[in-house]
């Protein structure tokens, strides 16, 4: 009975030191080892940016991938662990100017076997934007034009009568370009603008405003005319005529006695044709230039060469 015993006790013992010898803990496990390749160090609001997952090695089949984003050291993203190429391959455009980068781990089906990896840090910033031309383009009319900025959809465009203060957004537009009517002419405009580039998931961006473009005065386009007959019908009559000039709202006639000497406005009317009456005899010089009224303010437009004739 005591060999039994003390064979069983013998047993016993060994038995307590089995599991130390042949199971290994669970920090033996090796971790995941893989590559994480980024694209680019650098690039522009709307471009993105692409990492990809390779040369898995401790993995396994049915692996996840868990990918949380990172600007400037904050988290601005996070995709929870999934499965297939998509996952491993992940894509992302940032919304805005900064420094991004992305923590990525790799989950076998083995939880405890894990591997994680840090990208190299990817430098986003804005494209610049400017207006490359203001014009005139038709009476009290000025046409802003600007370069147009990959992945922007909307410009807002901004006016202003001094390049310091007083700004106003005049309109938002999907063009690359904007005739800006009603101004009050001899006035000069300033203008800038900005420009959104729309994001899928989180806000877009609205870019810093363009340098003031040079301003630009607002004028009056009035065509030219010119004295196309001058005439004596009948004595001391003078009949005149001249060209329509585009865009007038009438016409002024001036009159001197010398080609040289001082021009008196005699007669202001709104077609091209005007007969004078019990003029006195002599050599009578004329001139004729257009005029557009705005608001109730006449702008005149130039002088026509001046005409002559003797009347009897």
């Amino acid at each position: 009975m005591k060999k039994i015993l003390s064979a069983f006790l013998a047993a016993l013992m060994l038995l307590t030191f089995l599991p130390l010898a042949s199971t290994p803990a669970l920090a033996d496990l090796p971790d995941v080892e893989f590559t994480l390749t980024t694209s680019a160090t650098s690039i522009y609001v709307g471009e993105t940016i692409f990492w990809d997952v390779s040369d898995i090695i401790h993995g396994s089949f049915g692996q996840k991938y868990e990918y949380t984003i990172y600007k400037d050291g904050a988290m601005i993203a996070y995709y929870p662990p999934s499965h297939g190429n998509d996952a491993a391959d992940r894509h992302f455009t940032p919304p805005s100017p900064g420094k991004y980068k992305a923590v990525v781990r790799v989950i076998p089906v083995n939880p405890d076997q894990t591997g994680t990896r840090t990208s190299d840090e990817v430098t986003v910033t804005a494209r610049p934007v400017s207006i490359s031309k203001v014009e005139t383009e038709g009476p009290v009319s000025l046409k802003v034009s600007w370069d147009q900025v990959p992945y922007a959809t909307e410009y807002e465009l901004w006016r202003s009568d001094n390049q310091n203060t007083g700004w106003k957004k005049i309109k938002t537009l999907a063009g690359t370009s904007l005739t800006d009517a009603s101004l009050l002419p001899g006035t000069q405009y300033f203008y800038k603008l900005r420009y959104l580039i729309p994001h899928a998931d989180l806000d877009g961006y609205l870019s810093e405003f363009s340098p003031v473009a040079d301003g630009a005065t607002a004028s009056v386009l009035i065509g030219k005319t010119r004295i196309t007959g001058i005439t004596s019908p009948a004595r001391r009559q003078v009949k005149l005529t001249w060209s329509r000039a585009p865009g007038a709202s009438g016409y002024q006639v001036a009159l001197s006695t010398s080609p040289n000497g001082a021009y008196k406005t005699v007669r202001i009317l709104p077609g091209t044709t005007a007969t004078f009456y019990g003029v006195n005899p002599g050599s009578l010089f004329f001139k004729v230039r257009p005029y557009k009224r705005i608001s109730k303010t006449p702008f005149w437009g130039q002088y026509s060469m001046m005409r002559s004739i003797r009347v009897k």
